[in-house]
């Protein structure tokens, strides 16, 4: 499995290096990559000064990929660095089109000291036009002492659903003790009224129809899960996809989301709402699969 690590200067990195080695995916071959943004942050200045700075900012980096390179030999991964030049979104998503890894980790930081959500730039950057699957730890939130994982997997039984299970199954990340597959739906009146239309057997009743649905897909995807190897509970629940996540998260340690396509041909996959919500709002790491 390769795995690209986006290393930054100030240790953001560590918690996602962390997580990456905790769960435990197969053989894991981890490209370290820090980017240099040569831009001198005043604006423009005289040669001797932008020169100067240049050999400051990437001397840092050096010290950073070392620094992640010793931490990464101390997980036990097998690790090589590269130091590339420009802003660091826009580097990663150019070294994820070269190197197309099976997984990007990320540590996401706060955009302000006010501000409610971890989707800094980078983060942001490729939660919206990265193709590969994405592993994003959040401050503390990463893998750090510990030894195996509760996760909650929310599933929405749309028609992308058995590509992210199949992805799932591809990384079995071993480091998952305990997977919880979680569906939750949501009544409106679009759906009420069809169901009164169409299944007059049902007698009107959306919700019984849905939850019949959602547990008869579930049980499948279920039964997929447990035959590759994960020991595996479940529930349907009607109510907000968000608050059903953050709800059944209070005993979980990471959030295994899908994504939902891609947007157009060549360009990145396309992240739902409730995608977006999970990894820029919510303090929990979130693991999200692209197929």
């Amino acid at each position: 499995m390769k795995a690209l690590v986006g290393i930054d200067t100030h240790g953001a990195y560590l918690p996602a290096l962390d997580l990456l080695a905790a769960l435990k995916f197969n053989k894991p071959v981890v490209t370290l990559l820090h980017a240099v943004d040569l831009n001198y942050p005043l604006g423009p200045t005289d040669p001797h000064t932008e020169a100067e700075f240049s050999k400051v900012v990437q001397n840092l980096g050096l010290s950073a990929l070392d620094r992640a390179a010793d931490e990464a030999c101390g997980k036990g991964l097998r690790a090589r660095t590269k130091m590339v030049f420009g802003r660091a979104a826009d580097c990663m998503i150019q070294e994820e089109k070269a190197e197309q890894p099976d997984l990007i980790a990320i540590g996401a930081t706060h955009c302000g000291k006010s501000s409610k959500t971890y989707l800094d730039s980078a983060t942001s950057a490729l939660a919206l036009g990265a193709t590969s699957s994405l592993l994003v730890a959040k401050g503390d939130h990463g893998g750090k002492r510990k030894k195996t994982f509760t996760a909650v997997f929310a599933v929405d039984h749309s028609a992308h659903t058995d590509r992210v299970v199949d992805k799932l199954i591809e990384l079995k990340p071993q480091g998952i003790d305990s997977l919880h597959l979680l569906s939750a739906y949501e009544i409106d009146d679009d759906i009420a009224k069809a169901t009164r239309l169409n299944l007059p057997m049902l007698g009107g009743d959306a919700s019984r129809w849905l939850e019949d649905e959602f547990e008869k897909r579930t049980a499948i995807v279920s039964a997929r899960l447990k035959e590759a190897g994960f020991n595996v509970t479940s529930a349907v629940v009607e109510g907000e996809p968000n608050a059903a996540i953050e709800a059944h998260m209070r005993a979980a340690d990471l959030l295994i989301i899908g994504s939902v396509g891609s947007s157009t041909e060549g360009s990145g996959r396309r992240i739902g709402s409730v995608g977006l919500h999970q990894v820029g709002f919510e303090p929990y790491p979130v693991l999200m699969l692209r197929a």
